[in-house]
């Protein structure tokens, strides 16, 4: 399972340091593979990196205050990811 989420890190260390704090905050194994992805500026927006974290089993615990959504479909705003079954490509 690939989780995606993007917080408008402005640099490389602010997405790593996400990509630990998910992490933690999922209580995911340290089997999950975390990567980091260059966004270009898009019309209004400014370049940014976001994250995934690869994971060998569903997560089903999402914490209280952390926002997710599947496929499409937002639960709230602060935090988006992304659950969807794939092989990473770092």
């Amino acid at each position: 399972m690939i989780l995606g989420f993007d917080a408008g890190s402005r640099t490389l260390q602010e997405a790593e340091h996400l990509l630990h704090t998910v992490a933690q905050a999922l209580g995911l194994p340290g089997d999950a593979i975390g990567c980091t992805h260059f966004v270009p500026a898009s019309a209004g927006g400014d370049p940014h990196v976001a994250c995934s974290l690869a994971v060998s089993e569903p997560v089903t615990d999402v914490p209280a205050d952390v926002s997710w959504v599947l496929g499409e479909r937002r639960a709230r705003r602060t935090f988006a990811s992304i659950q969807r079954p794939a092989t990473p490509r770092c």
